[in-house]
């Protein structure tokens, strides 16, 4: 089987097409695509996948929040042009989705069920984006994650690290709680879908929750350096894009049909040591 992964030379389209290509013929696409822009169906045509994996996305979510007319282009109209060649092609699509189309209200970790409502640009173009993979097409998989880091890219856990070295204090804000997730767990979990042929809305996340707070504290107190981590509030972060306060995920899904994930302190400690 052939699958195309959009967006596969980033954090998350790096590991996964490692971990595809003993089973898969697998092509990675970067800015080939232009997903912003018209031609997308033809640029597509012209690999002729079997399986589409939509990872590609504008995934600032401040910059989201400030550049709406681009984030808008790459992830409502983008994978809408995605979309509608699959349908075209009767072919599968696998959207990577986030834990913020959620308003973090429910102050519980979310399940697949719960009610989109997001409170940020970025989060709204990424619920479109749902709903198109889900009314449009007959074969669809939904996967929604939380705090995504690990190799191949810029993360929380690496700007901690370095800030922390360089400047030895880091203010982060202690009233957002989320799942943190490695990409490698990420990307195990989504192979484990593709070879079970699971279908639907999945959350794939590092159990358990946290704030982005005692994330860092706990990133420095593995590491071992010598800094002070102090915390905020939302409102003293002031960062342009709303964040939900409470965006943990709930995993009893997708672990129910698949395979147990890790805890979240437990994926960091086995990053922390690859470093």
């Amino acid at each position: 089987m052939k699958v195309l992964i959009t967006g596969g030379t980033g954090l998350l389209g790096k590991i996964l097409s490692e971990k595809l290509k003993p089973q898969f013929d697998v092509i990675p696409l970067g800015d080939e695509l232009h997903l912003g822009e018209d031609g997308v169906k033809e640029r597509l045509s012209a690999y002729s996948p079997d399986y589409v994996i939509h990872l590609a996305a504008y995934t600032d979510v401040d910059g989201c929040e400030e550049h709406q007319n681009l984030a808008f282009r790459v992830n409502v109209l983008g994978t809408r042009y995605v979309v509608e060649w699959a349908q075209s092609q009767n072919i599968p699509v696998l959207y990577m989705s986030t834990d913020y189309v959620f308003n973090g209200e429910k102050m519980s970790p979310y399940f697949e069920y719960d009610s989109p409502d997001p409170i940020n640009f970025y989060g709204r173009t990424k619920f479109i984006g749902e709903e198109f993979v889900k009314n449009y097409l007959q074969k669809f998989i939904v996967v929604r994650s939380s705090g995504l880091y690990g190799k191949g890219g810029k993360n929380f856990v690496n700007t901690i690290l370095r800030i922390a070295e360089q400047r030895g204090k880091i203010w982060v804000v202690d009233d957002q709680v989320i799942s943190p997730t490695y990409n490698l767990d990420l990307a195990d979990g989504i192979v484990k879908i593709l070879e079970g042929n699971g279908m639907g809305i999945y959350h794939i996340a590092g159990k358990g929750a946290v704030s982005w707070y005692e994330f860092a504290r706990e990133i420095i107190d593995i590491s071992g350096i010598d800094a002070n981590v102090i915390p905020i509030s939302t409102e003293e972060s002031k960062r342009k894009a709303k964040r939900p306060p409470y965006s943990s995920l709930e995993t009893t899904i997708f672990e129910t049909e698949f395979v147990r994930l890790r805890g979240w302190k437990e994926a960091l400690m086995s990053y922390l040591e690859t470093k």
